[in-house]
């Protein structure tokens, strides 16, 4: 597994397992690698520990990373910022990818996200992966993009994360875009204004009627069309759903406080 192209991305450390990297700041690193797949400190963790690392480079490589790429077992990336721009597509502040019980708790992106599927924090959790606690302060300017998490699946938990971020484009999640099988997505908040269409104040998509949806928070006012004060799209409606609050402004036409498709 390794950035979504087939290959292990690459970092200043290409992989560690059973290590600790802390207190690391990476700048105005330049990757001479042809790989799409770039992490700014690590491509590949295992059963590792990456605490309190910063990247203030400009994330230019496709299906890339500020922190790490793919991580794995039980690793744990926390306390971690990226104040870096991501500039292309596939792009996330932190990680990459997490699965396999790997933590991703406390984490901060700064970075502006510009261009396709780009995430503040994380694009892809699964295999019982928990993403808590995180804060997306970037500005966004995307199309089918997220402030927290791209996309979920196989038992991820998603708790406690909250966006800033100002998100303007198309198909948006304010936490998470899209969720796929029967996720935890509880207590998250968004606090940041949206702008576009098809837009949803946590989420984008919903897939199972079994994921846990509860006491998720938007402040944010969205202005478009066909916007969710929660979310924009459920395939099936979530048995699950409880005590999710809209207290943004939802302006445009085919919108509704909490939901438009099911």
């Amino acid at each position: 597994m390794g950035g979504g192209h087939g290959t292990t991305p690459i970092g200043i450390f290409h992989t560690i397992n059973n290590t600790e990297l802390s207190d690391i700041i990476v700048d105005n690193w330049t990757s001479e690698a042809t790989s799409k797949n770039i992490a700014g400190l690590v491509g590949y963790a295992v059963n590792s520990k990456i605490l309190n690392a910063e990247n203030r480079s400009d994330i230019t490589h496709l299906g890339s990373s500020g922190i790490v790429g793919v991580i794995a077992g039980n690793t744990v990336v926390s306390g971690c910022i990226n104040t870096g721009r991501l500039r292309v597509r596939h792009t996330a502040g932190i990680v990459y990818a997490a699965t396999g019980n790997a933590i991703v708790e406390k984490n901060t992106n700064e970075g502006k996200l510009q261009n396709y599927r780009t995430s503040g924090i994380i694009i892809t959790s699964q295999g019982n992966s928990i993403i808590r606690e995180n804060i997306n302060r970037g500005e966004l300017a995307s199309s089918h993009a997220s402030g927290i998490v791209y996309f979920s699946c196989d038992n991820s938990q998603i708790t406690k994360n909250t966006n800033f971020g100002e998100l303007s484009g198309h198909d948006i999640g304010g936490i998470i875009y899209n969720v796929m099988s029967d996720d935890d997505v509880s207590g998250n908040k968004n606090e940041g204004n949206i702008t576009g269409n098809n837009n949803g104040g946590i989420a984008r998509l919903f897939m199972s009627m079994k994921t846990q949806i509860k006491n998720n928070e938007n402040n944010g006012n969205l202005t478009g069309d066909s916007c969710g004060g929660i979310y924009y799209w459920s395939f099936n409606s979530p048995r699950n759903f409880i005590n999710n609050r809209n207290h943004g402004r939802v302006s445009g036409t085919n919108n509704n406080s909490v939901g438009v498709r099911y």
